[in-house]
């Protein structure tokens, strides 16, 4: 599936597998957090072939330089939330309104 954010924050909730390609609004640089009550184990892999793998119960966050991206949802014991948020763009939303 892809998915593109055209926003500071997008959510994708109730995942149990599956591949998720996310493109960007070109800010390069993001936030993913990772919420689940049971245990997940997740692959991001980045356009230059880089490779993170992310085990974790609860809830983890990563800093990517990047916002073009992929996760592949290996494995969970409960439904997976990820919250993708586009950092500069949210600082830049923020300062526009004032």
């Amino acid at each position: 599936m892809i998915v593109k954010v055209d926003s500071s924050t997008t959510a994708l909730k109730n995942i149990d597998s599956g591949t998720y390609k996310i493109e960007g609004t070109g800010y390069l640089e993001c936030r993913i957090t990772f919420i689940s009550n049971g245990s997940y184990k997740v692959v991001i892999k980045t356009l230059d072939e880089n490779q993170t793998t992310i085990t974790g119960k609860g809830i983890s966050r990563i800093n990517l330089y990047t916002d073009i991206f992929t996760i592949h949802v290996l494995e969970t014991t409960d439904k997976l939330n990820i919250i993708v948020n586009n950092i500069k763009d949210y600082f830049f939303d923020i300062l526009s309104l004032n």
